[in-house]
């Protein structure tokens, strides 16, 4: 292995600069993607966001506008003792706009049924279910 080594070395020189753009296209083919519903009771408000999977051991997220990794999902984080209450996770999608409140939020659960149109009650739900022709790529668009 050593004799390899002033080869192997020079090698790795030489595609330096290639290093970080095969990196990025390795990783990116191996992410895989999952669709939120978030959904607000009170005032009827749907939202659907794609987040990615880095790594296989790291939860869903998807990057904010200064790159910081936003998890999916809104919890409660702290409250109580006349303190305001704190929230984690997405909360620029997972609060509603309107009330201010905590969205229910759910993965979308899609099963392929060919024999299903895909209409107005796929494209428009807010639920986490989807059973029709599409797979679930229709789902919440229009919510």
């Amino acid at each position: 292995m050593d004799q390899w080594r002033p080869l192997l070395l020079g090698m790795l020189s030489l595609t330096h600069h290639l290093l970080p753009l095969t990196r990025s296209v390795i990783r990116a083919e191996e992410m895989t993607m999952t669709t939120v519903i978030y959904n607000c009771k009170r005032c009827k408000i749907g939202k659907r966001v794609e987040y990615l999977q880095g790594t296989r051991d790291g939860g869903y997220y998807r990057l904010g506008l200064q790159g910081e990794r936003i998890e999916s999902g809104i919890w409660i984080q702290a409250c109580g003792g006349g303190k305001p209450t704190v929230y984690g996770g997405d909360t620029e999608f997972g609060l509603c706009h309107q009330c201010g409140r905590m969205m229910e939020w759910g993965h979308l659960k899609a099963f392929l049924k060919p024999d299903q149109k895909c209409d107005a009650r796929c494209t428009c739900a807010r639920g986490h279910n989807c059973e029709c022709s599409c797979g679930g790529v229709n789902h919440g668009v229009a919510a």
